[in-house]
């Protein structure tokens, strides 16, 4: 939807910075680059570079100036984003986890459903973490049954927060080529649009036993969201 608009680039999921990032966690750089005389600085550098040229082409394609990277691995990595991109935005989208687990099952099988779980605890709690560190002027949280059931509401005040004007043509987002090169779409396909077709999609018995892992772990991130009672 984002990418539908005429400032902003939003790409395909890109799960670079998911790689690079633990480089300087995970104690690597006193073994690896610190031996060949990089400054930090000078590595973020790189980083930026490496990191923004996929982005930069994408939104030079359609005349875009502004990009956005919506790899939900960003939010264990917030922080570290932080480090390269101060003046960031933060979206943060939030789904009801029993409709994640069950579409993570459906999509990769039963054992998909009791990771999932773990991670929708894990992936939250980091990015809330990062909320409550920098602001509302930096972070954003967005509820996916709040899209679909006003589009235009929740883009109005997500653009208005991300200082962009209102243009319809964010819901309008299927009319339009996203990818290069260019997917032809089948005869018959339906164009995508904004639907509730996957709130409470999850409701089922199947996502009983993970879904209790997220109460017990992360019970007060339900409430917070208001996931109560589903």
């Amino acid at each position: 939807m984002l990418d539908s608009h005429p400032a902003i680039s939003c790409g395909p999921e890109y799960v670079l910075l998911s790689y690079l990032a633990p480089i300087e966690r995970r104690g690597n750089w006193s073994t690896t680059l610190d031996r060949y005389g990089y400054s930090r600085d000078q590595w973020r550098e790189h980083v930026r570079g490496f990191f923004e040229e996929m982005h930069v082409q994408y939104a030079a394609m359609q005349g875009k100036a502004r990009w956005g990277d919506k790899s939900p691995n960003n939010a264990l990595f917030l922080d570290y984003i932080d480090v390269l991109y101060p003046h960031s935005q933060i979206v943060h989208i939030v789904r009801h986890p029993r409709d994640v687990i069950d579409s993570n099952r459906r999509r990769f099988g039963k054992r998909s459903g009791v990771r999932s779980a773990r991670k929708w605890v894990r992936y939250v709690r980091s990015a809330e973490a990062f909320g409550a560190c920098h602001g509302p002027d930096r972070y954003r949280v967005v509820r996916y049954e709040d899209l679909v059931a006003e589009p235009e509401r929740t883009m109005r005040g997500l653009l208005a927060w991300l200082g962009e004007p209102w243009d319809a043509s964010v819901l309008r987002f299927g009319e339009r080529t996203h990818f290069f090169p260019p997917r032809l779409k089948a005869e018959g396909e339906d164009t995508p649009t904004v639907h509730q077709a996957s709130v409470e999609k999850g409701a089922t018995l199947f996502t009983l036993g993970p879904l209790v892992f997220v109460w017990v772990r992360g019970g007060d991130l339900l409430r917070r969201f208001g996931y109560r009672g589903r």
